[in-house]
Order: C-alpha cells, then sequence, then structure tokens
C-alpha cells in the first residue's frame, strides 16, 4: 500500500512539475467551497446551473478567455453565465478517463499496468450502461470483428477511439473498471464489484487529478457523465458538474501533454461489424452499427438532414467532445486549427437541438474576429441519405 501510494505521489508531483513549466497551473488557486467527498448537509455545495446557455473560446494553453466568444444562444449581445458558474457535466467527463489513460500508457502511473494491446472484458455493468448495445452478449456465437478478425473483447487501443469520439459509455465503463481493478477483469464480474471499481477509479484517479489540474469546481460521480441514477430521484448533487474556467485547463493540458493524441477526437463515424448465429435457423447472420460523431461543427462530418439536429462542418474544426444528458442538455469542447501548431478550443452548452451546430458556429465566429478575420466553412456538399442523425 505504501508503494502505491509513493506511486500516486509521484506522478502527481511529476503532472505538478511539467503543468508548473508550461504556465498551466493555477498559481495561488482560491480554494474550493466544494467538497469532493462529504455527505454531510453542510458542506454540499450549491447546485449547479440547470440547462445553461454559455460559451467559452482561448487559444490553446493560456489561462486568459476571448472576451467576444461569450455569447447566449438567445441572444448575441448578451453576455452569458460567470465562467467560475458551475453547470451540469455530460459526456465531455471522459476526457478526464482518457487523460489517465493516456497517462498510464505512457509508463506514468507504476500500479498501472496495461497495454494497447490488452483486450477488455465487458462486465454485467458495463452492458447495462450501454445505450446502443452494441457489445451485448458477445459469445462464440455472438461477436464483432475487428481488422477481420473475430472477437468478443475489446483492445485497449481501440477503447480510446470508442469512448472518446464516439462516447460508447461501455467501453468507457470497462476501461475504468480494468485501470480500477489493476489486473484485466474476469468475465462474469458482479455489478456491485463494478460499482466499487468505479468509484475506487474516481477517487484515486479522478479526484487527485482535478487537484492537480486546479480544477476545484469540477466534481465527478459517474466516469461515463451519465447520471447517477434518475429514476430513484437522486439529489442532483450526486451528479457531474464542472465550469467553463475549468474545462479550460483540462482541455490545456492534454493539449499540452498529449499533443498528437487529438487524432481519435476528429473520427465522424466507426462502423462496428457483427457476425452472430440466429438460433432459430442456426445461420450465421452479418450486420453492422454505425456510430457517429456528435461534434456539430467537426470539419469531418457530414450535414444531417434534420435541421434541428443539423452538423455544421466547419473547416479548420478538426477535433471534439460533445454529450448531452437530461440536466446539462448539450454540450460540446472543440478545437479549431489556427495554423502555424497554434490551436484555439472553445466550449459551448444549450438548452435546445435548433442551436446544436448554430450557437458553436457563433461562437467560433466571435472568437476568431479577435484573432483572424474570417473562417473557412465547407463547400456544400450532398447529403447522404444514410447519414446519422447526431442527437438521438
Amino acid at each position: 500500500m505504501a508503494d502505491q501510494n509513493d506511486d500516486k505521489r509521484n506522478i502527481n508531483s511529476s503532472r505538478r512539475d511539467f503543468l508548473r513549466q508550461s504556465g498551466l497551473l493555477a498559481v495561488g488557486a482560491a480554494v474550493s467551497r466544494f467538497s469532493f467527498a462529504s455527505d454531510n448537509d453542510q458542506d454540499k455545495p450549491k447546485l449547479p446551473e440547470v440547462h445553461v446557455k454559455s460559451s467559452s473560446a482561448w487559444i490553446a494553453g493560456e489561462e486568459e478567455f476571448l472576451d467576444d466568444s461569450r455569447i447566449d444562444a438567445s441572444d448575441p449581445a448578451k453576455v452569458n453565465v460567470d465562467l467560475d458558474t458551475p453547470f451540469y457535466l455530460a459526456s465531455p467527463t471522459k476526457l478526464l478517463v482518457d487523460l489517465v489513460l493516456l497517462s498510464a500508457l505512457d509508463g506514468r502511473y507504476k500500479d498501472i499496468q496495461i497495454s494497447p494491446d490488452e483486450e477488455l472484458v465487458m462486465s454485467p455493468y458495463a452492458l447495462m450502461r450501454s445505450t446502443n448495445s452494441a457489445f451485448a452478449n458477445l459469445t462464440k456465437d455472438n461477436f464483432i470483428l475487428l481488422d477481420g478478425k473475430k472477437t468478443d473483447t475489446i483492445p485497449v487501443h481501440k477503447s480510446r477511439e470508442w469512448l472518446t469520439a464516439f462516447s460508447l459509455n461501455d467501453v468507457t465503463q470497462a476501461l475504468v473498471e480494468r485501470i480500477a481493478n489493476g489486473r484485466q477483469i474476469e468475465s462474469g464480474l458482479s455489478i456491485g464489484k463494478s460499482v466499487r471499481l468505479e468509484q475506487k477509479f474516481i477517487a484515486e484517479y479522478i479526484n487527485p487529478l482535478l487537484e492537480e489540474l486546479g480544477m476545484s469546481n469540477t466534481r465527478i460521480r459517474t466516469s461515463t457523465g451519465l447520471r447517477v441514477n434518475p429514476k430513484n430521484g437522486n439529489p442532483a448533487h450526486f451528479e457531474n458538474y464542472t465550469t467553463h474556467r475549468d474545462m479550460m485547463r483540462l482541455a490545456n493540458a492534454m493539449h499540452a501533454e498529449f499533443p498528437d493524441e487529438f487524432d481519435v477526437y476528429r473520427n465522424a463515424e466507426v462502423r462496428i461489424d457483427r457476425v452472430f448465429k440466429d438460433p432459430d435457423s442456426g445461420k450465421w447472420l452479418e450486420r453492422y452499427d454505425r456510430f457517429a460523431n456528435d461534434t456539430p461543427n467537426l470539419e469531418t462530418s457530414v450535414e444531417a438532414k434534420d435541421p434541428k439536429a443539423a452538423s455544421i462542418p466547419i473547416e479548420g474544426v478538426d477535433s471534439g467532445k460533445s454529450g448531452l444528458n437530461n440536466l446539462a442538455l448539450w454540450q460540446a469542447l472543440q478545437r479549431y486549427d489556427l495554423g502555424h501548431g497554434k490551436h484555439l478550443y472553445f466550449f459551448t452548452t444549450g438548452d435546445g437541438n435548433d442551436t446544436y451546430a448554430t450557437h458553436p458556429k457563433q461562437v467560433l465566429e466571435n472568437a476568431l474576429a479577435q484573432i483572424k478575420p474570417t473562417i473557412t466553412p465547407k463547400p456544400e456538399k450532398d447529403i447522404d441519405p444514410d447519414a446519422p442523425t447526431l442527437i438521438a
């Protein structure tokens, strides 16, 4: 146990030194008024804002926001909520999971031994967290094809793509369980064990990471960004939340530490092939599932037919992570290539499908007006009739 604690202190110290040298660690940050672990009523924070319409933009590596990037979706002249006001966080939570994974693969955690080629096993709880059932009931008679090979498990290197660009909750849960367990998960893991492993992952890796990055107004309760258990009416203070400033610190840290790893966030679509034996006829059948990257302005995306869920591809928006739930509604972190090795990040939240693509586009235009004369939208293109809608 002492060795594990030493390992965690080493990684924390290493990241702290790196961020300080890079100018990304906030100096003299105020002590947060939010408690990460206390369940005492007197320590519970003020509840975050619900259905926030807000935006921010900044140049990668800088700690200052661009003033004109902050607009309200319904009134571009109106400045939005304070950038330190907490709001609920959905699937962009997975950025934190990705940063832990990248650090582990880079050997920065001595207590995490994991290989890109290692196979992840889907636990029953991971499958319960799925919103698409792409990996449900994987067996010798029901498997997926990866690189032309049959498999009923998922390689770690593929899990990054699926948990980031395509936000698959089951893959995220399986990866979190594997990291927290310290070794490969055995099939048939109990739901209780899965829940405890997820909470261990948050306590031992996410919370220290938040502290190291200065994300003092962020709280994480689930690794996927799904709500804890909305059907049981859990109080809202058990949900994930963050602020614009904390998201800036997270994006800056990832950009500085792993600048070449954002390519995985630019993929617009993935196809997962499945082969299964029909229980009635005994015949082998094939099908495939398509998953879209919901980032609204990704340059590689295809404009959707539904105007209320449409993507507006913009040349230069080279990666992004989006998400939604019934507390956060939609939100997206996106990156724009300024050229010459420089990038602009912008983070937007909204409360209606009709502004899903137009609000971030306006934010980007406002931001670039301060640093670049114009942006160049992608030319008109024919709509793919099979293109997936961006919001399910």
